[in-house]
């Protein structure tokens, strides 16, 4: 499952922007009506056993898009939770990713490197040549073929960003106010690098 929401907060349903449980597609469940659009990704077994509650995407051309809303363009603060399990691939897969202008800004979270033991996770949010947070180089790495919870969360008063890993808080970066992103009309890429981008 894959959830965005606008501001950290204990209830997830203030601020929620997007919620996508895979529950046989890929409909968004926040009421917001920002459902993605599948290109090529097979529903799967998720990390607790239940068919047809996750996707697989192939690492190469397999994506989905969430056309632009301005429910997803999100401003100031940030936050998402997803469960990944990563094997195979080509290098640095994008979990999601959308651009404030292109190639550059906005928010992202993608997994470092082609190992099929081990690799690293880099987040980001906020302008692309404005304020922003990167909670890359963060020293932190995930075994591959297997489940893990990821969390980040960007308070974007303080540009200060969270990484959590099933459910601890690896890595904390302080940063500066980030205030508003323009994302140019782009859809939000879930699986893979923005399609749009070279």
């Amino acid at each position: 499952a894959i959830l965005f929401q606008l501001n950290p907060a204990v209830d997830i349903a203030t601020g929620l922007v997007a919620y996508y449980p895979f529950s046989g597609n890929a409909g968004d469940s926040s009421g917001n009506g920002n459902h993605a659009v599948n290109f090529g990704a097979t529903l799967t077994t998720d990390g607790f056993g239940i068919v047809n509650k996750a996707y697989n995407f192939n690492g190469i051309n397999n994506y989905m898009n969430v056309p632009y809303s301005n429910s997803i363009g999100i401003q100031r603060s940030f936050s998402s939770s997803v469960w990944i399990n990563m094997s195979g691939g080509g290098c640095n897969p994008r979990v999601y990713e959308l651009h404030e202008v292109l190639n550059c800004g906005g928010y992202t979270l993608m997994v470092m490197g082609t190992s099929n033991t081990s690799r690293t996770i880099d987040a980001g949010f906020g302008a692309c040549t404005g304020p922003s947070t990167s909670l890359s180089n963060n020293g932190f790495s995930l075994s591959a073929g297997v489940w893990h919870h990821i969390s980040v969360t960007v308070d974007g008063t303080t540009g200060t960003g969270k990484l959590y890993i099933d459910g601890v808080l690896v890595f904390t970066k302080p940063g500066i106010p980030i205030t508003s992103l323009n994302y140019y009309g782009a859809a939000l890429t879930i699986g893979n690098i923005n399609s749009g981008v070279s």
